[in-house]
């Protein structure tokens, strides 16, 4: 993986935010039966059982999950923002600005 600080915005434009509905359909690419009678999923008994609660998680649930917030859809590769370092939104490295210094996770521009 690349050095975080070394990204340009040429090489962020394919990187995007993973939503919700992108992580359930991620999800559902997945058979977790096995984790979940090995014990490997906590609580979740079953596949569909994961599946299930998956449908109220919040989005900050997916990503600590899977530890990725966002993927290049020209790689393929997945990646996780860095609170305080990149946007939570664009991916962006947050400027040392003073809307920056107060909001931590979105750039200025995300939220304008």
């Amino acid at each position: 993986m690349k050095d975080i600080k070394k990204y340009t915005n040429e090489d962020m434009k394919d990187i995007k935010k993973y939503t919700k509905k992108m992580f359930l359909d991620y999800a559902n690419g997945f058979n977790y039966s096995e984790d979940a009678e090995l014990g490997h999923l906590g609580k979740y008994k079953s596949d569909a059982e994961i599946k299930e609660d998956m449908k109220k998680w919040k989005l900050k649930d997916f990503r600590e999950f899977y530890g990725f917030t966002h993927k290049d859809w020209n790689t393929g590769k997945e990646y996780k923002a860095i609170e305080g370092v990149n946007c939570m939104d664009c991916f962006s490295i947050m400027r040392n600005d003073e809307h920056s210094s107060i909001n931590k996770n979105y750039c200025r521009e995300c939220l304008q």
